[in-house]
């Protein structure tokens, strides 16, 4: 049976900090949680999930927030349409980065079915935004 909430422990070690901080964090109402009978907390899966999204906090344990991949590739439109094309793998998100940032190259990823493009160079601010706009995307869009 799985689980849909954490304990306070519990989602200080998905989230990588402190118990202490996840206390803080419930304490000012930035994590949403419900307290039992005994005084103890307990965090709903998907609130955790969704603040830790909004927040940049990638876990270090227990499960992901969902089975989304996606697949970085270099100038790469025919893999990116190979991946697209094939029904085991069409839902993998494929980010296409360029150095040849042209009108020919995005129209090649847009045919390609692209989720996303970027042309070089890429900052980190801007790759992390575009990523994470990736995975906030609905399933099968």
């Amino acid at each position: 049976m799985k689980k849909n909430f954490y304990t306070l422990p519990e989602a200080a070690e998905f989230c990588a900090v402190g118990r202490t901080t996840m206390w803080r964090w419930v304490k000012s109402g930035k994590v949403k949680a419900t307290a039992g009978p005994g005084g103890h907390h307990r965090i709903a899966k998907n609130d955790l999930h969704a603040f830790a999204r909004e927040n940049g906090i990638v876990p270090v344990s227990g499960s992901p927030f969902t089975d989304t991949r996606i697949l970085i590739v270099d100038d790469g439109a025919e893999t990116c349409r190979r991946i697209k094309d094939n029904p085991d793998t069409a839902g993998i998100r494929v980010l296409i980065m360029t150095g040849f940032d042209t009108l020919e190259h995005r129209e090649q990823a847009d045919q390609a079915g692209a989720d996303g493009y970027l042309a070089k160079p890429i900052g980190k601010d801007v790759l992390l935004e575009t990523v994470k706009a990736l995975l906030s995307m609905p399933a099968n869009s």
